[in-house]
């Protein structure tokens, strides 16, 4: 992906933006967000400052770069949100206005959303255990160690 560090910072507070909008980044979402980082050649540095633009209570997602980095900014938010397991309903306006900006249909968000289920489902990724930090599947409903609520 070749966009320059401004779209990087922008693209990396975009995905921590949808990620906080449920009131905490999970292992996951972190994860997550740490392999698009390194997917756009984004350095560390410029991940904490993502950070601090995300975590402003005024900031709005919103496109950066080409149309080919828009829709993948739009897929890794996508991620993020489905990574454990359901995209939050505080998520979801976020993605659904952040899709429409970009001017993806209902139709193709929900394209987007069923590949990233599969790539998910392919990944066998897991999600850690709030009781007892144990990991579990992503589609699991309780902790296979000490059978506490995988649900938030």
């Amino acid at each position: 992906m070749n966009i320059n560090d401004d779209e990087k910072l922008l693209y990396l507070a975009n995905l921590i933006a949808v990620a906080r909008a449920d009131g905490a980044i999970s292992p996951n979402e972190a994860e997550t967000i740490h392999s698009a980082q390194k997917r756009i050649g984004a350095r560390k540095t410029m991940l904490r400052k993502a950070e601090s633009i995300a975590e402003a209570p005024d900031y709005v997602p919103s496109p950066v770069g080409p149309l080919s980095t828009k829709i993948a900014n739009l897929e890794d938010m996508v991620l993020v949100s489905l990574i454990d397991g359901a995209i939050d309903q505080a998520e979801k306006p976020v993605v659904v206005t952040f899709a429409r900006d970009v001017g993806v249909t209902n139709d193709q968000l929900a394209v987007i959303v069923a590949q990233a289920k599969d790539a998910i489902a392919e990944s066998d990724a897991t999600r850690t255990c709030p009781s007892c930090s144990a990991s579990a599947p992503v589609d699991a409903k309780f902790c296979p160690n000490c059978g506490g609520s995988l649900e938030q």
